[in-house]
């Protein structure tokens, strides 16, 4: 046995000596670390938080081949592509992270280099990746449909990697490219119980003038925030379609449906739509349908960030009184004098 293995490496050497392309032999299996990568200035909240990556999840990953260490102008060989172009993908089983129909191997000789982006299955609009430059999103589409959202994220290109020993997962490690939208309601004062005010509801919140589609592309390998172009497409999000009761003495807002996720991006107004219903006691009520507010978008929503907008709801000024009488009584000196006796 010993001699059959010996033999075997002797004709590996000089079938490498014979070629000028250079022979890959795999050995040790890819297999993958995910995590998300928390923006230190931003508090992440949304469907996918923290720095621990969903194991229910699925994620696309690239990856090239070369002799020769990353470079912004280098030329390495696709080793982990996909038959569609949207990457290898990659999932959890058993505690590992890999493709689980198909095996992909540690080449011997040279260096990977990943780029990855999360979930594979993102919706409308197309994914492409390279090597120099990272991934790429054409077309990219945001529902307003809340329950169907898409955490849309991306890697920087992991470079130069070369097989370990023992192997090790590659290291994935996300960043949000989209921007959370949230809404808060609250009373404008605290003392509205105590002045005859017996309940505050809401009952509808929309949010206008958000663009739902865009081309997103790294720079030069990496995530960048300025990646975002080509916005179009407007279209409403409705936080609230049912009454919500606003607490008379809350000095913090309450969330009102969940966060949207959006594209970033500047637009000139974003507007909101609100309906609401104050009661008063002895029957007296105040309902306001349809109450629009442009919100003048003086910064740009950013990759990774939450904004809260927080609607306060104010009863209005007291009706008072002031009585006064229009005229004076005018004595008026009689025609007619009546003499008695």
């Amino acid at each position: 046995m010993k001699k059959v293995f010996a033999l075997a490496a002797l004709v590996a050497v000089a079938l490498t000596s014979c070629v000028t392309n250079e022979v890959v032999t795999p050995e040790g299996e890819i297999a993958f670390k995910a995590v998300n990568y928390k923006n230190t200035k931003a508090v992440v909240n949304g469907p996918i938080s923290g720095t621990t990556y969903a194991p229910t999840e699925h994620f696309g990953v690239y990856a090239y081949h070369s002799t020769t260490a990353w470079s912004t102008s280098y030329t390495p060989n696709p080793y982990m592509y996909g038959a569609d172009g949207k990457g290898v993908e990659i999932w959890e089983n058993g505690g590992v992270w890999k493709n689980h129909t198909q095996s992909y191997y540690w080449p011997k000789t040279g260096m990977l280099s990943f780029v990855a982006y999360s979930p594979y299955a993102f919706g409308a609009g197309t994914v492409s990746a390279t090597a120099t430059e990272g991934v790429a999103f054409t077309d990219f589409t945001t529902t307003n449909d809340f329950a169907a959202q898409i955490d849309l994220m991306a890697t920087d290109v992991v470079k130069d990697l070369a097989k370990a020993t023992p192997v090790v997962p590659v290291p994935v490690a996300f960043k949000h490219l989209l921007s959370q939208v949230k809404v808060a309601v609250k009373p404008a004062a605290t003392n509205y119980a105590a002045n005859g005010v017996t309940s505050i509801t809401i009952d509808k919140v929309v949010l206008g003038g958000v663009n739902s589609v865009a081309d997103y592309a790294s720079v030069d390998g990496a995530v960048v925030a300025n990646g975002w172009s080509g916005h179009a497409t407007p279209i409403v999000y409705t936080y609230l379609n049912a009454a919500q009761t606003v607490a008379l003495d809350a000095t913090e807002g309450a969330a009102v449906g969940t966060a949207a996720l959006v594209i970033p991006q500047t637009n000139a107004t974003r507007q909101f739509t609100i309906n609401y219903t104050i009661n008063y006691a002895g029957g007296a009520k105040d309902v306001v349908e349809g109450a629009t507010f442009d919100v003048a978008a003086d910064y740009a929503w950013e990759m990774g960030k939450i904004y809260t907008y927080t609607v306060t709801i104010g009863v209005g000024d007291e009706i008072t009184f002031t009585p006064s009488v229009s005229s004076d009584w005018v004595a008026v000196t009689p025609d007619t004098t009546i003499s008695v006796g």
